[in-house]
């Protein structure tokens, strides 16, 4: 009900702005001078990003209700117009959300994956010593309540006792020599060392370095899950054991969602958030660090402490009793707090390589594609660490999953393509009846029609070439209007004089619906069928890098098929027309 007040309330004030400068809002499309006042009154992110997908759901339903207010190309516009403008925000300091630059966005996410993949590989020798651990640590002081509350006169199984009671202790087991040792012993100390840094001076690897790579793999598994997710690090830290689930897709399989918590308050606490496989490591590791650390809790009995071990928080906090945690044998109910990205940077210095993360030239370029009015009192400056954020990570993703052709970096598309795909599903489709999380949705909607606007700009720069050979009448208008008054293309865009999407190529400028596509098959697109190259079709000399490995791809696969049979045909018709593809872009 809360979500249905605050969406008539924003579209009472589009109303109310429309019916001040006496105009009727269907008609809004046709007076730019009144669209550019809209950021009055949608002042903050959220109000802007739900405006956006009000718009695009009256736009989808167009038919049913019989009018919309703007357009695809307007909504794009607007979204553009947003970026380009302050927004007031609690979080963010009054500027627009940054986009993260796709070499730090790609770095980040390769080094993350590759701690969980070394976690996981290593996942039942970690276990087997945490549980020595644990049973030298009750060894020593009779129970595990005592172990925790760590009486000052019992030794610990890792520190030396001295020469004079070192050979009584060894005999006793109270000492299990160097933690060092311990580690050597289950094998896992090279790992240790590879991504913890050692807490003294003399290099010494210590059993609270153990308990903070733990505390590690779960700071790199709540980033890892929002760059798929794109959730807000609340909801990151509040999600339960449980919460993966796949959903069948008559279409495309499997489709993987991250479930929150269901609360009575709020009617939005179920949200459901399409995601991608690549999250399923990220879980599994999570999930195996809390089932550690759960054996170290004290109250198990009680019927609350069984009805939240049944299925507790997937970020667990310390409770070993060689941590630093307050905490220590509790269970704590209540949702995580996620600590900053920026400060899980600085305090793994081992996670991310400092160099790697500094401001190129190219970084900032790119970032204030997205985000023109990037300034952030300076943070955002050549040379200068780039300051990651759970937000920023939000917006970069949602801009990744449609910016093909404006990002270069066809990795950037490979690592997304499920959640590009699982997009269209949900959202373009409307399949799935489950309840979808409405931040992440305005979100990614926001994003597309920004990408649109950038698109549309970008269709007239020298690195597109017409696969036809000529230059189309949109080709004409648009770079006519680009170089000479920006304002115009605004105005035809809004106006559906200009279009653009992407394609596995580069964009297509056809205002109509395409039977071909252009992203399944491209064959149609440069003529691979025989036919002459479609007029429409605008080939990105950008994405040479994806396209030779796919051609090769489609090389292999043409040798397995039986000749004369259609998939035979299709495919040397693929292959006929990527070979164009790239005659046509040769530099």
């Amino acid at each position: 009900m809360s979500t249905l007040k605050n969406d008539f309330g924003i579209l009472r004030r589009l109303v109310v702005l429309c019916e001040k400068n006496t105009i009727r809002v269907r008609d809004l499309s046709r007076f730019p001078l009144i669209i550019n006042t809209i950021p009055t009154i949608a002042a903050t992110e959220l109000q802007r990003e739900r405006l956006i997908l009000i718009l695009d759901r009256l736009l989808q339903s167009k038919d049913q209700l019989g009018f919309h207010i703007l357009d695809g190309r307007g909504i794009a516009k607007l979204a553009e117009l947003f970026a380009t403008s302050n927004s007031k925000s609690e979080d963010e300091d009054s500027e627009q959300v940054a986009y993260i630059p796709p070499r730090i966005y790609l770095y980040t996410l390769n080094r993350q994956r590759e701690c969980i993949d070394d976690f996981l590989a290593n996942k039942g020798k970690i276990a087997k010593c945490f549980q020595f651990c644990l049973d030298s640590y009750i060894h020593n002081y009779g129970t595990l309540k005592d172990a925790i509350e760590k009486p000052k006169r019992i030794p610990l199984p890792f520190s030396y006792p001295g020469q004079r009671y070192y050979e009584r202790a060894l005999r006793t087991g109270t000492y299990q020599g160097s933690f060092r040792e311990t580690a050597r012993k289950f094998e896992i100390e090279e790992l240790l060392e590879k991504w913890i840094s050692s807490d003294s001076e003399q290099e010494t690897l210590t059993v609270n370095m153990f308990s903070s790579y733990l505390s590690l793999i779960n700071s790199v598994c709540l980033p890892y899950l929002g760059a798929f997710t794109f959730q807000r690090k609340e909801e990151i830290g509040s999600l339960r054991a449980d919460c993966l689930i796949w959903e069948q897709d008559p279409i495309v399989g499997p489709i993987p969602l991250i479930c929150g918590e269901t609360t009575k308050t709020d009617p939005d606490s179920d949200a459901r958030w399409p995601t991608s496989p690549h999250v399923v490591v990220a879980v599994e590791a999570a999930k195996a660090v809390a089932h550690m650390r759960l054996t170290c809790v004290l109250d198990k009995a009680s019927k609350s402490a069984k009805s939240y071990l049944s299925n507790p928080h997937l970020f667990f906090h310390p409770t070993e009793p060689w941590s630093a945690s307050r905490n220590k044998g509790k269970i704590s109910e209540a949702r995580n707090t996620v600590e900053p990205y920026a400060d899980v940077v600085n305090q793994y210095k081992k996670l991310f390589d400092r160099e790697v993360l500094r401001i190129t030239e190219a970084d900032l370029t790119l970032a204030k594609m997205f985000t023109p009015n990037l300034h952030k009192k300076g943070a955002f400056a050549i040379g200068k660490i780039w300051p990651l954020s759970y937000h920023q990570l939000r917006r970069t993703g949602g801009i990744n999953m449609f910016a093909s052709g404006l990002v270069s970096d066809t990795s950037v598309q490979v690592i997304l393509k499920h959640l590009t795909i699982f997009q269209t599903r949900y959202y373009g489709k409307h399949f799935s009846s489950a309840r979808i999380n409405q931040s992440r949705q305005q979100m990614v909607v926001s994003a597309a029609y920004l990408v649109l606007a950038k698109q549309i700009q970008a269709s007239v720069e020298a690195r597109y070439i017409s696969a036809s050979g000529a230059e189309t009448e949109q080709d004409k208008d648009v770079h006519l209007i680009y170089k000479n008054d920006y304002k115009k293309l605004e105005a035809a865009a809004r106006k559906g004089e200009v279009a653009f999407r992407s394609t596995t190529l580069g964009g297509c400028t056809k205002r109509s619906e395409c039977d071909y596509g252009g992203i399944e098959s491209i064959a149609r697109c440069v003529g691979g069928d025989g036919k002459k190259p479609c007029e429409s079709a605008k080939l990105d000399q950008a994405k040479r890098a994806f396209v030779i490995p796919l051609l090769a791809s489609f090389e292999d696969q043409v040798k397995e098929v039986a000749p004369d049979t259609k998939r035979h045909k299709a495919l040397q018709m693929e292959i006929n027309g990527l070979r164009t593809y790239l005659e046509l872009t040769a530099i």
